[in-house]
């Protein structure tokens, strides 16, 4: 690299995208690993919370990266708050994680 040696790992793989459809050598690196280990346990724990919220009536209908949407019908009990803190119940492995959700509740899906 520009700034020196880097320790990765080496392997191939499928490129469809490349002329002729080829094995192409690719590398990867620590900071990737960790990157990708910690983007497995934020979907773990986002899953597991969206099962739960379908156990108090909350049907999750899609996800967008981090953001778990659920639609309810309107002027029910149901509320974000609650959503919120149901999304947030960690599973046992995960116990002292600080973990926030931010909510808000609407007709329609925003960014």
């Amino acid at each position: 690299t520009d700034w020196g040696p880097k320790e990765a790992v080496g392997y191939y793989h499928w490129d469809h995208k490349s002329p002729g459809n080829k094995w192409v050598k690719a590398t990867i690196w620590g900071g990737t690993f960790f990157q990708h280990c910690v983007q497995a346990i934020a979907a773990d724990i986002m899953a597991n919370g969206m099962l739960k919220a379908e156990n108090y009536g909350y049907k999750t209908i899609f996800t967008v990266h981090d953001e778990a949407v659920a639609l309810v019908e309107a002027l029910t009990k149901f509320n974000y708050k609650e959503y919120e803190k149901i999304l947030c119940d960690l599973p046992t492995w995960a116990d002292g994680l600080l973990l926030i959700a931010e909510g808000w509740e609407g007709m329609r899906y925003k960014k």
